[in-house]
């Protein structure tokens, strides 16, 4: 799919060398919710795609939470707790240093509980988004 907002190979390959083995889901994403590039985390859960938008998937009260615009206004990076059965997980917003329009979008303990190694099944990661919308 083409994309609408590209950024130079350089930055697609910066991504990738920084984030390609970062075992939870990373997203590199344009301001107008366009998906630029996904880590192999993020690709391997099979939700996202690059060019479409973000908030295209699930349901809009999934994305009440989403604090993109305020990353992006204030340029630095901001972060949200995620309540957990077992624990927490945080999800941050980082603009991209250099270019403006641009953030990534990742979590950390939301796919995997570090307490215990195992991997979260989609089931559990679904009522997770519901609980964060809410």
């Amino acid at each position: 799919m083409e994309l609408k907002h590209p950024l130079p190979s350089a930055a697609i390959d910066a991504f990738h060398m920084m984030w390609g083995n970062f075992p939870e889901g990373v997203v590199l994403l344009h301001k107008s919710r366009e998906v630029i590039a996904l880590n192999k985390a993020a690709d391997k859960l099979g939700v996202l795609k690059q060019g479409i938008k973000c908030s295209s998937v699930g349901t809009p009260e999934m994305h009440k939470g989403c604090l993109a615009n305020k990353a992006l206004a204030e340029e630095k990076a901001t972060h949200v707790f995620m309540p957990l059965a077992d624990g927490y997980a945080v999800g941050f917003w980082v603009p991209l240093e250099g270019h403006p329009e641009y953030y990534l979008h990742f979590s950390v303990g939301q796919t995997i509980n570090y307490r215990t190694g195992e991997h979260r099944n989609p089931a559990e990661l679904a009522q997770l988004f519901q609980k964060v919308a809410n």
